[in-house]
């Protein structure tokens, strides 16, 4: 279940954020809206997580990396590229990515990929012992 906070706000443009999180929530039955309290002559915002904030209603072209952001959030992880994700791994030494780097071997991955995965399999459990 992801949540959105939306503040509340007297601005004139409020009505068409409430009309966008109402659409949401009955497109995505999962997508549940917090309203936030904030002052009145602030615009209204829709809040994904703590720093994240939208002013304007994410529509057209905006709303593909709203959706990725509410994701990401959701997940506890951002949408980074496959390299990146292992090489983050791989530093951190963090056994629970273990899974998924064991995954990415197994998988239809490129050469270079599938390298940083067994590079970062091996960092985890040198840590490990």
């Amino acid at each position: 279940m992801a949540t959105i906070g939306l503040a509340r706000s007297e601005h004139t443009s409020s009505h068409l954020f409430y009309e966008f999180c109402d659409n949401l929530t009955r497109l995505a039955p999962k997508i549940k809206i917090s309203k936030v309290d904030a002052d009145p002559q602030d615009p209204p915002q829709i809040l994904i997580g703590r720093s994240l904030r939208y002013q304007a209603v994410p529509v057209g072209y905006e709303l593909p990396p709203f959706l990725e952001a509410l994701a990401a959030h959701e997940s506890g992880f951002l949408n980074l590229t496959d390299t990146i994700k292992i090489l983050v791994f791989g530093e951190t030494g963090d056994t629970r990515s273990m899974s998924w780097l064991e995954s990415v071997l197994a998988g239809d991955f490129d050469r270079e990929v599938k390298e940083a995965a067994e590079e970062a399999l091996s960092k985890i459990t040198n840590t490990d012992t």
